[in-house]
Order: C-alpha cells, then sequence, then structure tokens
C-alpha cells in the first residue's frame, strides 16, 4: 500500500520528504494523516472540530422539591470538516465517495483515523471515527501558475468518535561541554 508522506525513511527537517527511490513528497508538511480503514489516504492541515454534546433532560420528580434531576440523553457528533490538504494518488478516499451516489455500487461507511502527527513524523495521537461517510468535498480553483498546492475541504458524518493517546517522542537531549 502507498503511504503519505514520512513513509520512505527521509528527512523530516523540511517540508520534503525524499524517498529511497528518488522521489520527493511533499506531504509531510501536513500535521494530521487520515487513514480509511487503516489506509492511508490524504493529509491535511486542519482537522476538527471534534465536539460531542450529551444531551440532558431535566425531570421533576415525585417527593424531591429540591429541584429537578438531570437525565443523561443520546450524545450528538458535529460533523468534522478536513480541511487545506490533499488526498492519495491511490484513488480509495474517491472510490469511497462515488460509491455513495453511485448505483452500481454498495455504498459503505467507513471507520476513519485522523492521526495527528509530531514534527519529527511519528504519530502523537489519533482520533477513531466510527461509521463515517462523505457529506461535502470542496476543491480549490486550480492555479498552473503558482506553486500553492491544491486545498480541500471535506466534510464528515459519523456515529461517534474515540480519542486514542500516542506516545511521546524521543527527544535528543541537549549537552553542553
Amino acid at each position: 500500500m502507498a503511504q503519505l508522506g514520512g513513509g520512505g525513511g527521509g528527512n523530516h527537517s523540511g517540508a520534503l520528504d525524499t524517498f529511497s527511490n528518488g522521489r520527493e513528497d511533499y506531504l509531510t508538511q501536513f500535521a494530521f494523516r487520515v487513514e480509511i480503514d487503516g489506509i492511508v489516504s490524504g493529509a491535511f492541515r486542519k482537522a476538527g472540530p471534534f465536539r460531542w454534546t450529551t444531551k440532558v433532560k431535566p425531570i421533576r420528580e415525585g417527593g424531591n422539591n429540591r429541584g429537578t434531576v438531570n437525565l443523561v440523553e443520546a450524545g450528538e457528533f458535529a460533523p468534522i470538516k478536513l480541511e487545506k490538504g490533499l488526498v492519495g494518488a491511490n484513488g480509495e478516499f474517491f472510490e469511497w465517495m462515488k460509491s455513495l451516489h453511485d448505483p452500481g455500487k454498495s455504498f459503505k461507511r467507513a471507520n476513519i483515523s485522523v492521526v495527528l502527527m509530531h514534527e519529527t513524523g511519528e504519530e502523537a495521537s489519533r482520533y477513531n471515527i466510527f461509521n463515517a461517510l462523505p457529506s461535502r468535498y470542496e476543491m480549490g480553483q486550480l492555479d498552473g501558475k503558482t506553486n500553492e498546492l491544491a486545498v480541500e475541504s471535506v466534510e464528515i458524518h459519523y456515529d461517534y468518535f474515540e480519542f486514542v493517546e500516542g506516545k511521546a517522542p524521543k527527544v535528543k537531549k541537549n549537552t553542553y561541554e
């Protein structure tokens, strides 16, 4: 499977990652990697908001004269917007999006991970998003006279998410002689 950025063992100090085959990859400048069902399918500079709201229903309880009792109702999860990025050339993301409206294909909700990356290229933490479906895709105007990357905005609806804490990167200690 093709990996986006950080996969080929290059330098992570600049905007480019040089892979062992000599190919330079601009995706290392993105802070968030997006995986669809475990396959790296894109990279973005902005992701969120990750918002979980729990509804509370106050009720009056017989014999309780101090006030109301609050019952917990179902949680609501706000759509997530991924901005300023690229999706992989491997096509998983577009195939997933196309299957939503293609009568010849059965649509399958996907589990997505938004992986937060350290400057070192290591995984810092991740949000696992369950039963997701794309609801909006927007691509900026293409201009062949600039060296800017294409800007995409993707909105994703889902059932729920979980946060998974990552490991702290190994940091070299400064030694002064």
